[in-house]
Formats: C-alpha cells, structure tokens, sequence
C-alpha cells in the first residue's frame, strides 16, 4: 500500500479509510489524510510509526491557507443550529480531529451519543449542546485562529444526565461536560468561566448540590471561587473540586473516584 500515493490524490483537509498490509481480515484499519501542512497515514491495528510527510510550504502558501480559513470562519452563522454537513463516522476525520478527541477518552459511540461531528468545510470538530440551541467548534490545527468558535443565540441551559439525579457538575466547557455525563454523573457546561442569571435559576430550581470543576488555570481557579461564593448565598450547598487537569482529561474512574471522595459541609 502506497499511502503516500493516496494521501497525495485528496484534497486537503479530506482523509480515507482503507486496508493495511497487517491486516489480512480486509478491515479498513489504514487512516490515510492529507493535512495543510502535511501527509499522515496512521494504522489503528499495528499503529506502524513513521508515517508523516510534512510540506514545505512557502509564505504565500501559509498565508493563502489561513485566508481560506477565515473565509470558512466568516461563512459560519452563529446565530443559527450548527453548521452542516458534518461527519458522524470517523472514517471521515482528519487526523488532528480524532486525535483531539482520543485524547479525551472519547471514541466514536461517544461522540455520536453526544451528537459530536467534524465539519470538513472549517475543519473543525463542532459539539452542539444538546437539548439548547447551543454549539462550540473547536479548532484541532495548530495554524488555525480562533481555537474556539460558538454560536451567539440567546443563553439556553439543561442539566446533562440529569435523570440520574445527584449532585450537578459545572464545567467550563462542553466538552468536559459530556466526558461527565458519561461517567454516570450529571453535568451542566457554562460555556466559559461566568455563572449566569440562567444558570444559577435552574440550579436554584433543582435544589441540587452543586460541584464546581473549573479547568486549573489561574482563571479557572478565580472564577470558581467566585461561583462558590454566589452559590451558597443562595443557600445551595456547594463543593470546589480542585483537580490537577481539565474534567474532560480525567478517565471516567477517576472522575468517579473523585466524585465519591468529596465531603460535603
């Protein structure tokens, strides 16, 4: 298998599955991409190395990469549902894009439940917040600026998983959010670092005890203690989880280790 060949034959941005030398059941295990700034074929069965070749490009070629990336940007309506069409199989998805979400423990049943595609026009992975009219598109290319674009409807919130009641899990961003909801748990994002009117309504509604797990940089490690604060005059009872990585970077056991380890006051 020429992958090289083959990468070189798609357009950027697209990628292919096909099958792999090691792989004598025929299965497409070979995940072949052409990149901006490369060719990148990676075999999920014996995981070969080695399979990257960068382009060399020129200065004009950077800058004309990034016009056709704010292009893209700018035909995105924020003010409506997520944009389309998008790819729910991983088949589809750039290298960058899979590995995003690898590294946060998801695979592709994760991201389908959670609605999770990638939209090859931006190249980037989009995660609505399902039941709001809500959506955040996350960049996975290092040359790509913003890293995050959402959309500018009106603040909706829902709980996730918040039939299995218990305590409710703030998180910055969605992403963490579902990684927490998958774990059993229920979660709300804030979709940044501010508790809003909405929010805190709903929480107040509910009763609930609150967790707030904000990531742990400087301005997540603020904005939590202020939330807390907010939080218990309005009488809730509320606990500060202090983590060493962002939620969504945690496995599912120890999320629930750390769950069961909180004790309430």
């Amino acid at each position: 298998m020429d992958w090289l060949r083959v990468a070189k034959e798609l357009t950027v941005g697209q990628s292919v599955r096909v099958q792999h030398d090691c792989n004598p059941s025929g299965a497409r295990s070979l995940l072949i991409s052409h990149e901006p700034t490369g060719y990148r074929a990676h075999c999920f069965r014996c995981k070969q190395p080695g399979m990257w070749e960068p382009k060399k490009l020129s200065l004009a070629e950077r800058l004309e990469l990034a016009a056709k990336q704010r292009e893209a940007d700018q035909q995105i309506n924020r003010t409506s549902p997520p944009p389309g069409p998008g790819l729910y199989d991983w088949i589809g998805w750039s290298m960058p894009a899979l590995v995003w979400l690898l590294k946060a423990g998801f695979n592709n049943a994760d991201a389908t439940a959670c609605g999770i595609y990638y939209h090859e026009a931006s190249q980037r992975v989009v995660v609505p917040y399902q039941g709001t009219h809500h959506w955040q598109m996350r960049a996975v290319h290092a040359w790509q600026k913003p890293k995050y674009i959402a959309d500018k409807n009106p603040r909706q919130c829902v709980v996730l998983g918040d039939e299995v009641g218990g305590p409710i899990h703030l998180t910055e961003d969605l992403l963490s959010a579902y990684k927490i909801q998958l774990s059993g748990l229920r979660a709300m994002p804030l979709l940044g670092t501010s508790l809003h009117d909405e929010h805190l309504a709903l929480l107040v509604r509910k009763d609930a005890r609150v967790v707030v797990w904000l990531d742990p940089d400087k301005a997540g490690r603020d904005a939590a203690a202020k939330i807390v604060r907010r939080l218990r005059v309005f009488g809730l009872e509320v606990h500060n989880m202090l983590s060493d990585r962002d939620p969504k970077l945690h496995s599912r056991g120890e999320i629930l280790r750390l769950h069961r380890e909180i004790e309430w006051h």
